[in-house]
């Protein structure tokens, strides 16, 4: 989904005292007969369910698995997902994979696990199941209060679209 534009994404190796970190960043592309569904829908947060949620055969077991990222009794999540910054033609999306200090040297080996854990979603799908989880939170997330506001431009792309928007 990220590599339409044939625009590599951006990796960033953050050690820290805290925590060490690698944060990976793609500019991804939004056409604009795409720009209501993206506002309304997010699928990028769909995505990064996916992506960090715990699984047998998720990213977070591969990268803990090779010893890469802290165990779950350290740290859960050990992945995670957001938006960075969104315009009417673009999204900034981000995966931050927290990294035991140790691996650090290896970062290189957790890009290329997220690259295929990104890369195996493009070609068969975000699981349903998965789906169905990340909206219900979100829908969840709506009715208590605690989602955000939409932004000026997720207002502006629905109303452009003659849609209502759900977050009103």
């Amino acid at each position: 989904p990220f590599d339409a534009a044939g625009v590599p994404p951006a990796a960033l190796v953050s050690p820290s005292r805290k925590r060490a970190a690698l944060a990976v960043t793609w500019c991804v592309p939004v056409a604009a007969s795409e720009r209501a569904a993206v506002a309304q829908r997010k699928p990028l947060a769909i995505l990064g369910r996916a992506l960090s949620a715990p699984h047998e055969a998720g990213l977070a077991e591969a990268l803990r698995a090779r010893g890469l990222a802290p165990l779950s009794i350290e740290l859960e999540p050990c992945v995670s997902t957001r938006t960075v910054v969104s315009t009417s033609r673009w999204v900034l999306w981000q995966l931050e994979v927290a990294l035991r200090p140790e691996a650090v040297p290896r970062w290189a080996e957790a890009l290329a696990l997220v690259e295929h854990a990104v890369a195996g979603l493009a070609l068969e799908g975000v699981p349903q199941h998965v789906a169905a989880e990340a909206q219900q939170r979100a829908d969840d997330a709506y009715r208590s209060g605690s989602a955000r506001l939409p932004s000026a431009i997720e207002l502006s792309v629905s109303l452009q679209a003659g849609l209502a928007s759900p977050h009103i």
